[in-house]
């Protein structure tokens, strides 16, 4: 008898790599937007808003950045396997319902460096919403397959 049961359901396997593309792509633009001076201090990174990381506006994950980018990444790594091992426990609605939390969250980080420190604006995000919701929707994916079979026998809506 395990300890933990796994999902075995098609669509929360699938989403959940979609997830840590999500969560993944937060974390490089992170690493990348550090000002320079980051590589040798990391006291003065700075969070997706420009803002440092101990502004006490929002304390975040990005408290990490402060210890180093190995610290970062380390704790970004135990991060994702621990919200991959979360989503594939959980029942299938709960599962779903965390999988787009993360992913909406982690696509909130990225596109938040995109428009603010790349200054690419908020062009940024609809080209950002246009590549997940093609690799969420594809047409010709077998999770969109599986999502418009489900949905026509009514199980989903």
């Amino acid at each position: 008898m395990s300890l933990f049961k796994f999902t075995t359901d098609q669509i929360v396997k699938r989403l959940r790599w979609v997830m840590v593309a999500a969560i993944f792509f937060s974390v490089v633009n992170t690493l990348i937007g550090q000002p320079e001076s980051f590589w040798q201090h990391p006291e003065t990174a700075i969070r997706g808003d420009g803002l440092s990381i101990y502004n006490t506006t929002n304390h975040t994950f990005d408290f990490y950045l402060g210890l180093g980018w190995q610290a970062f990444l380390i704790t970004s790594l135990i991060y994702v396997l621990g919200a991959l091992l979360f989503v594939s426990i959980l029942p299938r609605r709960a599962a779903l319902i965390a999988i787009f939390s993360f992913l909406f969250g982690h696509f909130f980080g990225a596109t938040n460096w995109l428009a603010n420190r790349w200054h690419l604006g908020t062009n940024s995000s609809r080209c950002t919403v246009w590549c997940l919701c093609r690799l969420l929707f594809f047409r010709h994916s077998p999770l969109s397959a599986q999502i418009r079979i489900e949905y026509s026998k009514g199980c989903i809506g």
